[in-house]
């Protein structure tokens, strides 16, 4: 068995030049798609603009999004708020009355209007609704507290003081409602398992790296001499043995490789994150960490990758059904896309397929909020993964026999 095991691993590192050479045509897809995905995820430095027009006096409202992160009022007239809202360039547009400011000091109460299509137009456009609504609201109650000040210094025969005193308490109030800071919070909460967009797809596409990495493989696990395997039976080696040799030589070029990527990630996160939460700090050593602690993953996922090369032993169909279960088990995870986006029905059968399970695993271990159950599933479906293929080469071994 050792002499197995050093003769495939020999030949392992014989075929990795042109495995290396597949790996970098591969990673150069990826990346082009790694790209064109975190330009439009929700990093540090690249939060979504909620874009809303202003029909009157537009001061009033801009000190709500003072930072100009989360909310873009745009000033326009009242025909062009119509025409950019139908053709849903802006998620809505507040149409504020004249003399606005006066009204509210003079105690006359015309509300402001918020205007927008009858499909809701989404959160975003929801919350700058709420924001006017608290806006108004609190319009009506300062006018109470205004009033109740004025009275108050009257009876008490604070005339003197009663204009100063409301003029003051006027601009406090206006403070408090036009600061964006105080009339609502932002709490991240992750787009899944607590990761940001960008860590989220950052997971994701090493997942789908993986899943494709047995296409680069080809020559390493398809095409098995089978006269050789009886042979080798024959003399002592046992069926189990020679999977277990063959699957370590394979498990050692795909660790090799996963650890060459941890340091090249290591070393750019190191310099530049790309405004991604989970890369901040990141390092070498903590790349090379992240590796070894998706270890189960990489066994399980090596493992069903192996077991598809022994159901389809021909060369072009195991290279069509590597891909094609590549990309369909991994847009179902939701490598492509978080899987909140799919029927409540799919993201409960995609939880329980194991690149759903093996991708849950990765997303938490970089989130940090793993359990043993998910080592659990992982466990289950690799020792379930190596019983298929031992039971599947037994067959064939035997089949060719008789």
């Amino acid at each position: 068995m050792k002499m197995y095991l050093k003769l495939q691993l020999k030949k392992a590192f014989k075929l990795y030049p042109a495995i290396i050479l597949v790996t970098i045509i591969t990673l150069t897809s990826i990346a082009a798609t790694c790209v064109a995905l975190l330009s439009n995820s929700d990093g540090k430095n690249n939060q979504q603009k909620i874009t809303i027009g202003v029909v009157g006096d537009a001061d009033i409202l801009y000190d709500i999004a003072q930072s100009g992160l989360y909310i873009d009022f745009v000033d326009m007239t009242e025909e062009e708020a119509q025409y950019n809202l139908k053709m849903r360039k802006i998620n809505g547009y507040v149409r504020i009355p004249p003399r606005f400011i006066q009204g509210i000091y003079y105690g006359r109460n015309n509300p402001a209007q918020y205007i927008m299509l009858n499909s809701g137009g989404g959160v975003g456009t929801l919350l700058v609704k709420e924001i006017v609504g608290i806006v108004s609201d609190m319009v009506v109650e300062t006018q109470n507290g205004i009033y109740s000040l004025q009275v108050i210094e009257e009876d008490y025969n604070m005339d003197e003081k009663v204009y100063e005193n409301i003029n003051e308490l006027n601009f406090s109030y206006m403070d408090f409602t036009f600061t964006r800071d105080e009339v609502f919070k932002i709490d991240l909460l992750g787009v899944t398992d607590r990761l940001t967009m960008g860590g989220y797809y950052v997971v994701g596409i090493l997942f789908f790296f993986m899943l494709i990495w047995s296409i680069s493989c080809n020559k390493l696990l398809g095409g098995r001499n089978l006269s050789l395997s009886r042979a080798l039976n024959s003399r002592g080696i046992s069926v189990i043995s020679q999977l277990v040799c063959e699957y370590l030589s394979y498990l050692a070029v795909t660790l090799v490789t996963l650890l060459g990527i941890a340091f090249i990630m290591g070393t750019v996160a190191n310099i530049n994150n790309f405004g991604i939460y989970e890369l901040e700090g990141m390092t070498v050593m903590t790349a090379i960490g992240y590796i070894i602690k998706i270890l189960p993953v990489i066994i399980m996922i090596t493992l069903m990758q192996m077991m598809f090369y022994e159901l389809v032993p021909g060369t072009v169909g195991s290279i069509l059904m590597q891909f094609i279960l590549a990309v369909g088990l991994g847009y179902v995870s939701g490598c492509f896309y978080p899987n909140y986006f799919f029927p409540q029905t799919m993201q409960d059968i995609a939880s329980y397929l194991p690149t759903g399970v093996g991708f849950s695993y990765m997303r938490k271990t970089m989130s940090e909020t793993l359990e043993f159950s998910d080592f659990l599933y992982v466990s289950v479906y690799a020792v379930l993964f190596g019983f298929i293929t031992f039971i599947v080469r037994k067959r064939r071994i035997v089949g060719d026999e008789k």
